[in-house]
């Protein structure tokens, strides 16, 4: 053996003990996912009832063969469970799934049982890697790609479950490979291989169906390219097809019965019934992705799979590899058989699969690692020192990112999506939150000896079953407590990324509080803990009228428990309310239909969503979005924005006159000017002017303060005209959105003036002044009853 040959074997064997050990730890630490427990009940009953198990198949969906694999430890150990007596059996199978796994055995030695099986799969898959790269290149080739199956945190994350993805993927390849080698010398051994392995990736998964059709056409294609030898070719296909099909048909007893709807008898008819069943059931998914919720199946969800959830080194030397792959015939010759595969399975997946996690795609694995492989040692041998440097550092990003997360690489997101604890705002299911926190939670709890309340989903194991002390909220099981969305009570909370992304089933926003902060703890980057400290909520809740009201008191009252803030209505296009001068804190609430719609950005919860108004922007500048009801439901959609207390945010104003109305504004300025602020003698006090010009209009805002305690019974209204210095008229806005019945003492109001274009002159004057709307008496100013209008000349005004 030679040198390089040596040190090719010690680094795989490296290799692999390293593969077990990081399979091995997430084994333990991981809690049951959601799937698995129908996985291993289903394989179960395929042992323990070989003459009443396929009723399991119409409910289940998957054929049994990894089902079987994971479960076949769980039975030996504990063969003589009462299946028939379990509730649920032979009717529902997620009630007997729930009633199996709490009866089986302990939920460790289910974990452990169940997983052990799949990890040998994995550690047979990084060996068939290994062989391919290197049958098709040599050593090297071999250990980079042997490497890449070793810090995939996609294949990690999956490799240890007991599930049938990294199952049928690992079934396939195999298939593939003797596809590869029988293309290579037509030999009936490699014919009969690929059957064989066909056949068991068949009854592997229902996607297994790809691999034989697509295998089938490599070799009835290579017949075509080949006339000289098709008649050979294609009886080593009929071969193989023949062999595929046994297999099959053998799992189903060699059964032959009616399939529905079709009514007619087939070989193997619970494999199609369980086919048929699942199409039936991916039809009726809820899809979540880019921040919405979607009823349909989304064609961009696995791409946008892949770029997220791939390491970003891995995603930079995919398209330099197959660049540099497809610059060689040899190199694409020995590739073109997992490329054929890689590309119709890639088209079928994302035309037709769930739009439900990145492990759909695990299958197009191996046709990376091969390539990518291949690719880094064409770069090392053509590059120089500094850019051998370069894939090294890429090799180490590869390996640390994945190191750095294990053993919960399920969450698993590259920088591109913000890193796994901002997975949830794009991706749900198994991309995020799997349950698989649980154990860690549990840890958590014995550490902190926080009880929390608990909002997520639970699959056919709860947090009791863990021995967790919490109280669950809704989706949780029986949830006792009741959600409060718009300030939830004082507490600790743990809201897992499935909530976070999804809400609750009819309800999208119902834990939209939470989005909008960051959490204080983040457990096995699915489950985030959020400390309540005691409140007594906003002292004010202000309500823009325009086009409708947000909430009404039922809302209101089952949003906030126990707070009782003071209730504001208003109309925000033209006016605005700081209750007490701002020097309390409280919410607004406004309508959907006043922002621009949603952007990315905003979907995300990365920014908020913006006022179509820029007054309202304006007045929302230091304010805080807390909660978006996204859907119309019993209110129209709306947002919600907290205004913390401050202070000096109101404006000051100097060298203004006060003068009858019918003053001419340039005989003002021989008198006296004012400063701010400045009483009327009727409620208002005046505090001062801002402008923001706009490209077509002049906005002009007028801010006053209410200085009686009221109650106030007359309608009142700003005066509001825009002059020249000589006193014509170049634009008049009056008007007042918050009625005096709303106001108190110390509220300050914020008038909105809109001028045309025209009335952005330098020498510009506005009058203002307050009257009554019933009488049209103005207002003068308190001690001086002469002068009813103010004068405020606009010129360099901001």
């Amino acid at each position: 053996m030679s040198e390089h040959r040596r040190l090719a074997s010690v680094l795989a064997v490296v290799e692999f003990l390293l593969l077990f050990v990081i399979l091995s730890k997430g084994v333990t630490a991981l809690s049951l996912t959601y799937d698995e427990p129908a996985h291993v009940a289903c394989g179960y009953t395929f042992w323990a009832r070989r003459h009443a198990w396929t009723w399991v198949l119409k409910y289940h969906g998957h054929p049994p063969l990894i089902n079987a694999w994971s479960a076949l430890p769980i039975f030996i150990g504990y063969p003589d469970v009462p299946l028939e007596r379990l509730p649920g059996w032979g009717r529902d199978y997620n009630e007997y799934t729930r009633a199996f796994i709490g009866t089986v055995a302990p939920l460790e030695t289910v974990e452990v049982a169940g997983r052990f099986p799949i990890l040998f799969l994995t550690l047979v898959m990084g060996a068939l890697i290994f062989r391919w790269a290197a049958d098709a290149w040599g050593g090297t080739e071999a250990i980079i790609a042997l490497s890449l199956v070793l810090f995939d945190p996609n294949l990690l994350a999956h490799g240890r479950l007991a599930t049938n993805d990294v199952g049928v993927t690992v079934l396939g390849t195999w298939a593939l490979y003797f596809l590869w080698k029988w293309s290579r010398r037509f030999s009936w051994k490699y014919a009969l291989g690929a059957g064989v392995f066909i056949g068991l990736t068949v009854v592997a998964k229902a996607s297994g169906l790809l691999w034989a059709g697509v295998g089938l056409l490599i070799m009835l294609g290579a017949g075509l390219e080949q006339p000289q030898k098709c008649f050979t070719i294609w009886k080593h296909t009929l071969l193989t097809g023949a062999v595929a099909f046994s297999i099959m048909w053998a799992i189903y007893g060699f059964a032959v019965d009616r399939v529905s709807p079709f009514g007619i008898p087939l070989p193997g008819a619970p494999h199609w019934e369980s086919l048929l069943s699942q199409a039936g059931w991916m039809e009726a998914r809820r899809v979540f992705a880019l921040g919405n919720m979607y009823r349909i199946r989304v064609w961009w969800y696995l791409p946008l799979a892949f770029l997220l959830k791939t390491p970003l080194p891995l995603l930079l030397l995919i398209p330099i590899s197959s660049w540099m792959v497809t610059r060689d015939s040899g190199d694409k010759a020995r590739l073109l058989i997992p490329a054929v595969f890689g590309t119709l399975y890639l088209v079928a997946a994302v035309m037709y699969f769930p739009s439900l996690g990145y492990r759909h795609l695990l299958p197009l694995h191996p046709l990376l690692y091969l390539t990518v492989a291949r690719g880094i040692r064409l770069l090392w041998d053509k590059v120089g020192k500094l850019r051998r440097l370069a894939l090294v550092l890429l090799g180490l990003w590869y390996g640390a990112r994945t190191l750095q997360i294990s053993p919960y690489e399920l969450a698993f997101f590259n920088k591109i999506a913000g890193g796994p604890t901002n997975g949830w705002r794009y991706l749900a299911h198994s991309n995020t939150d799997w349950l698989q926190g649980w154990r860690a939670l549990k840890a958590w709890q014995a550490h902190t000896h926080i009880v929390f309340k608990y909002a997520g989903y639970e699959g056919f194991t709860d947090l009791a079953s863990y021995g967790l002390q919490f109280e669950p909220l809704p989706p949780a099981r029986n949830a006792s407590a009741s959600v409060f969305p718009l300030h939830p009570s004082p507490g600790d909370y743990v809201i897992s990324a499935g909530v976070l992304s999804e809400g609750v089933e009819g309800d999208f926003d119902a834990y939209d509080w939470f989005r909008h902060r960051s959490p204080d703890e983040v457990i096995a980057y699915s489950l985030f803990y959020f400390h309540v400290p005691p409140s007594t909520g906003p002292a004010w809740l202000a309500q823009c009228t325009f086009p409708a009201t947000p909430l009404d008191e039922i809302s209101i009252a089952s949003g906030l428990e126990g707070i009782h803030p003071r209730r504001i209505y208003f109309d925000c296009s033209r006016s605005w309310i700081y209750p007490g001068g701002g020097t309390t804190g409280g919410w607004y609430a406004l309508h959907e239909a006043l922002f621009q719609p949603e952007s990315l950005a905003s979907r995300l919860n990365f920014r908020p969503v913006r006022p179509v108004e820029s007054f309202i922007a304006r007045r929302l500048g230091n304010a805080t979005l807390i909660y978006h009801q996204h859907h119309y439901g019993r209110n129209p959609a709306f947002a919600l924005y907290e205004l913390p207390p401050e202070g000096g945010f109101l404006p000051t104003l100097k060298d203004f006159y006060a003068a009858p109305a019918e003053m001419i504004p340039v005989d003002l300025l021989a008198s006296q000017p004012m400063s701010s602020p400045v009483t009327f003698d009727g409620p208002l006090e005046f505090i001062g002017v801002k402008t923001y010009p706009e490209k077509d209009l002049l906005d002009v805002e007028t801010w006053w303060r209410v200085k009686d305690a009221g109650p106030f019974t007359h309608p009142v209204s700003i005066m509001a005209h825009l002059l020249t210095p000589d006193g014509e008229v170049l634009g008049i806005d009056d008007g007042l959105g918050i009625s005096p019945l709303e106001w108190r003492r110390n509220d300050v109001i914020v008038q909105l003036h809109r001028f045309p274009v025209s009335a952005k002159k330098a020498e510009a004057w506005l009058r203002i002044g307050v009257y009554r709307l019933d009488t049209m008496m103005r207002y003068t100013l308190v001690g001086d009853a002469r002068n009813d209008a103010l004068f405020v000349p606009l010129s360099g005004l901001r």
